[in-house]
């Protein structure tokens, strides 16, 4: 099985939750930044999974100019981690802007 690490490089991370992290990492293949987004599972938070494989299905699935999209996703199932790559929004996100 591949592991985003192995396709992604970490530079930074961008936020930490309870539940789920963003790092911004850079693709070894074609050098563009992208967020990864990783959710911490636990075997006793079967929603949390569920939640997890529901967003992914969700955001696979959209295609709009103002919606990020999702590029890649990887689950591990021994260190409980659903990683979900999105496109990296240069300029942050909509309250950025609008509080410049």
């Amino acid at each position: 099985m591949i592991q985003y690490e192995e396709e992604y490089e970490k530079y930074r991370e961008i936020e930490k939750g309870g539940f789920a992290s963003a790092t911004l990492v850079k693709s070894i293949r074609n050098q563009k930044f992208y967020i990864a987004k990783k959710n911490f599972l636990n075997s006793t938070m079967n929603c949390a999974e569920t939640v997890s494989i529901k967003e992914w299905q969700l955001t696979k699935k959209m295609d709009h100019k103002n919606i990020v999209k999702t590029k890649d996703s990887f689950y591990d199932k021994e260190k409980q981690e659903m990683v979900m790559i999105f496109q990296f929004c240069e300029f942050g996100d909509l309250d950025r802007q609008y509080r410049l």
